[in-house]
């Protein structure tokens, strides 16, 4: 093992300090509803490009080579030039100190079928994506930006096995919410928050254990990154309980 290899123990330590960066987030205080007025107004279909940032930042009192700017500027997607505004939104949802039906709320108008005025299977999907790849990457690499070199070294090492389980949770995630249903209400999207296993969805720190508990399954029947999986590997996750101890930490 290298010197800088991260220790199954150590693990904890490494959501530490990523956590205490979401502690540090000027974000965290800002009102949810201003931060959306001001991404959608900020914005062209949806698109956030550097001019914009630098006026969404602007009216967010938000100064650059913060970490609240590295973060946003970070979601930068290459297909679409610019970036998007629900991962900007979402974003500000995890790190948030809005209480849970806020979050939800802004979930559920920010991802749904504006046409159906329902939460699609490609909805739920999109956000589930979302939530782990802010959780588990982006504040993750803002983390590594900001550390020394050996805590950076072992904070990469922990973000490639948190990584690892993506299309497992993913999966886990989307048939949970979806169950027999194709779509849901926004009352019915609520209602599917109140769960415990939903909690960890919202709270990125949560996420990073999760992830982490999977990486660390042995009993799994074949490789978890790849993206076939059958009811027997919910079942596994369900047998171990992981999303509803976890849950029991939030306040």
């Amino acid at each position: 093992m290298g010197c800088c290899q991260a220790k199954p123990d150590e693990s904890k330590e490494l959501n530490k300090i990523v956590s205490g960066l979401e502690a540090k987030l000027k974000i965290r205080s800002i009102e949810l509803k201003k931060i959306v007025k001001e991404c959608y107004r900020c914005s062209t279909d949806l698109v956030v490009n550097d001019k914009q940032l630098s006026i969404l930042c602007e009216s967010l009192k938000i100064e650059k080579e913060t970490s609240d700017y590295n973060l946003i500027k970070a979601c930068f997607d290459n297909e679409i030039m610019g970036i998007s505004v629900l991962k900007i939104i979402t974003l500000c949802i995890l790190v948030s100190g809005a209480t849970r039906n806020e979050k939800v709320r802004v979930l559920f108008d920010i991802f749904h079928d504006k046409n159906q005025r329902l939460m699609l299977e490609m909805n739920i999907k999109s956000m589930i994506i979302n939530i782990f790849d802010i959780s588990v990457q982006n504040l993750v690499d803002e983390a590594i930006s900001m550390s020394d070199i050996n805590t950076a070294e072992m904070l990469k090492q922990y973000k490639e096995k948190l990584l690892y389980s993506k299309n497992l949770i993913v999966f886990y995630y989307f048939h949970y919410i979806i169950d027999t249903k194709q779509s849901l209400t926004t009352f019915e999207f609520d209602e599917y928050f109140t769960k415990p296993q939903l909690t960890v969805l919202l709270n990125p720190e949560l996420m990073r254990k999760f992830s982490f508990k999977t990486y660390k399954s042995t009993d799994l029947n074949h490789d978890i990154k790849t993206e076939s999986f059958t009811k027997q590997d919910i079942d596994l996750i369900q047998m171990r309980g992981f999303p509803r101890r976890l849950s029991r930490k939030v306040r």
